[in-house]
């Protein structure tokens, strides 16, 4: 069997800049708050995966404006789980245009939701979509983007759907949502075909 998943390059991660912003506005507190975040319960049902795409509104100060959605989960409790998640513990820098004044910017983050124990139907179902390999840390690293074409501060996101085959290899790699760097996306994907170890979906 063929499942199709969506994955989140962290390795490359991204934030669109808006036309002329010089740095863009970012997040600067990365942590557990984010990286295990479990959606809130009975909303997915087991092996289900889906992607909220948020527009955060930061303010010249790094503070939180508003916060809407540009690509629902599906999901209208998820998708305000999730704004309500960086409203409470997202801090961010400040944007900034060509001559370095922090002016009113934008971010736009990509969150992955994948249904766990708190599953609507975890007691009955043994579905349950491909599963990255233990390496998959090591598949994409800052050594294998090509040289020059990012800033020292810079982070990229390429988002990628995948799709996995019953061996656990990685047979098809498309760009979702497209990145600020279309090479980096492209790199991505070649680095997927060639490291991709996924435990088979069920």
């Amino acid at each position: 069997m063929i499942k199709r998943l969506m994955l989140l390059v962290a390795a490359i991660c991204a934030t669109p800049a808006i036309a002329g912003d010089h740095s863009p506005a970012r997040l600067i507190n990365y942590g557990a708050w984010l990286a295990k975040r479990e959606p809130p319960p009975s909303i997915l049902k087991r092996g289900e995966r889906v992607l909220t795409w948020l527009v955060l509104d930061i303010s010249p100060d790094g503070s939180l404006i508003a916060c809407s959605i540009k690509q629902s989960s599906g999901y209208a409790a998820l998708d305000d789980y999730a704004c309500n998640l960086y409203k409470l513990n997202g801090r961010f820098a400040a944007a900034r245009d060509v001559s370095g004044k922090v002016v009113q910017g934008v971010n736009e983050p990509y969150l992955t939701w994948e249904a766990s124990k708190n599953a609507t139907d975890e007691a009955l179902s043994k579905a349950s979509t491909a599963k990255a390999g233990a390496d998959a840390g090591n598949w994409v690293n800052t050594d294998d983007l090509p040289r020059g074409l990012m800033r020292p501060d810079e982070i990229v996101e390429s988002n990628l759907a995948l799709q996995v085959s019953a061996k656990g290899r990685v047979t098809s790699c498309v760009v979702k949502l497209p990145s600020e760097r279309p090479e980096l996306d492209r790199r991505a994907c070649e680095l997927m075909f060639l490291r991709g170890n996924y435990k088979p979906a069920r």
